[in-house]
């Protein structure tokens, strides 16, 4: 049962961790302009809320995922 549970927990842990990596992707590529596509003439962005979804999940900012959970743990933005 203790077992069972250190499992659970692990696979709970990577999980996390891996959304973490995914969400500080997304985050520092806004941060550096990626898809942030060219502005209309009211201020707004061009691109649509899932196109630029889809453009920020192609691209990769860092050169490991172990720099986004970095990054991402130690708060420094």
């Amino acid at each position: 049962m203790k077992n069972a549970v250190i499992v659970i927990l692990l696979l709970l842990v990577l999980w996390l961790s891996a959304t973490v990596v995914r969400l500080e992707n997304f985050h520092y590529a806004t941060l550096i302009g990626y898809c942030s596509g060219p502005s209309k003439t009211d201020g707004t962005l061009a691109l649509y809320p899932l196109e630029r979804y889809e453009c920020l999940k192609s691209k990769e900012t860092r050169s490991s995922a172990l720099w986004h959970l970095f990054y991402a743990l130690s708060g420094d933005f």
